[in-house]
């Protein structure tokens, strides 16, 4: 993972690969409070940029409604 720093900011590069078997190749900033925030909730630091988690998060959602169904 290429981390980049900036002041108290970190610039990240995205690791999702799924988008249509491409590695997403956008870089995503996570601020010094964000990155506490994490380590204090006991989470793992992002590896994805917002728009690869929300589609992640989609789509589990739409797998689990199919389930459901």
């Amino acid at each position: 993972m290429k981390v980049a720093n900036n002041m108290s900011s970190k610039f990240l590069d995205c690791l999702d690969k799924e988008t249509n078997h491409d590695i997403c190749e956008q870089q995503f900033e996570l601020t010094e409070g964000e990155e506490k925030f994490f380590i204090d909730k006991g989470l793992t630091i992002p590896k994805r940029c917002k728009p690869c988690r929300q589609r992640k998060k989609q789509q589990a959602q739409e797998r689990a409604d199919r389930n459901d169904e």
